[in-house]
């Protein structure tokens, strides 16, 4: 809470002012309400309506594009508070290296707000690419309706309710998709990469970034990795998705 009224404070943005509020995270404080239900009653902002977006690693992209898409959309939707929530830190298994050395927390939040002018600059175009077949790879597979928390599950020694690798992802699975998702933004924006004066990519695998630098062309001196010293941090940064502003 204290990000998001720093943030609104920064922006000249009272609390009245917020039209929406859209919410991602995959770790919510309740699996009911949503999580933004919280946010709205603690920041006060009495006129705006709110919800969640569970996109997992893309879910802060996921909801901004949204945001921009209900700007346009609705005549009525001025300003809008789009933040990320991650806090994965709780649902791991401190024992399981594989997971414990990666996850960490974090969280975003930006403020939107509409513009008349045509020339005003903001969102130019987005890009997402799915892919389903590895959705039963990373996750936290217990607690849900597919498999409860029962007392058979907490001693079957899985950890199942806690964030776990059931199978290996392809370790091209990045760096053959976020090039074809850079171009298709591009296009879709009618701008080059010399146009572009930063990327921003998950930070999940720094051999990752670095290799689509590569295919892209680009020298790494036009991105940011900070793996090293925060971690991954999912839903609370700009990830496995484009969108370009």
């Amino acid at each position: 809470m204290r990000l998001q009224k720093w943030l609104l404070k920064e922006a000249n943005v009272s609390p009245e002012e917020i039209d929406l509020i859209i919410l991602a995270t995959d770790t919510p404080e309740f699996l009911s309400p949503a999580t933004s239900a919280a946010v709205h009653y603690g920041l006060g902002t009495k006129k705006a309506s709110f919800f969640d977006i569970n996109s997992a690693c893309a879910g802060f992209v996921m909801a901004l594009d949204t945001a921009s898409k209900h700007m346009i959309a609705d005549s009525y939707l001025n300003t809008i508070l789009v933040i990320g929530a991650y806090n994965m830190t709780k649902y791991v298994d401190w024992k399981d290296k594989k997971t414990c050395t990666i996850f960490a927390d974090g969280a975003a939040a930006f403020v939107l707000r509409a513009q008349d002018s045509e020339f005003s600059r903001g969102r130019l175009a987005s890009s997402y690419l799915g892919v389903s077949e590895y959705y039963d790879a990373l996750g936290i597979f217990a607690g849900g309706t597919r498999m409860p928390i029962t007392k058979e599950v907490l001693e079957s020694g899985k950890n199942l309710h806690k964030v776990k690798f059931l199978k290996k992802f392809s370790p091209q699975l990045n760096i053959e998709n976020w090039p074809f998702l850079v171009e298709d933004c591009l296009k879709k924006a009618k701008i080059s990469k010399q146009d572009v004066k930063h990327y921003i990519f998950t930070q999940i695998n720094i051999n990752a970034t670095r290799e689509v630098m590569k295919v892209l062309g680009e020298p790494m001196e036009k991105t940011t990795t900070i793996m090293d010293k925060y971690g991954y941090t999912g839903s609370a940064m700009c990830s496995h998705g484009i969108s370009l502003v």
